[in-house]
């Protein structure tokens, strides 16, 4: 009877340790929200995902003003071999 008792006693600290330990974990709260926030703000975490994004975005501007600059390359080429092409044209008839 007596040990009876105490695996009833155990068992009911048992259990409420365990609801103790799952209730706070809820990913849903706000206040956990808010405390993974300013934890993560305290760490800097947030601060190097804005550095990495800025980092990818003038990466990607880069890329883009590369792009554009050799387009306007080839365009000038074009330009110049069309009037080099007349140029010559231009001295074949003189002669």
């Amino acid at each position: 009877m007596r040990w009876e008792r105490n695996c009833v006693q155990i068992i009911l600290v048992v259990t409420a340790c365990i609801f103790m330990l799952v209730l706070p974990a809820c990913e849903g709260s706000d206040a956990r929200k808010s405390v993974t926030g300013t934890v993560q703000d305290m760490v800097g975490q947030k601060t190097i995902e804005r550095g990495e994004k800025m980092r990818k975005d003038i990466d990607q501007a880069m890329k883009e003003e590369a792009r554009r600059l050799l387009k306007m390359d080839e365009q000038a080429a074009g330009n110049a071999s069309q009037e080099q092409a007349t140029k010559d044209a231009e001295d074949v008839t003189d002669d």
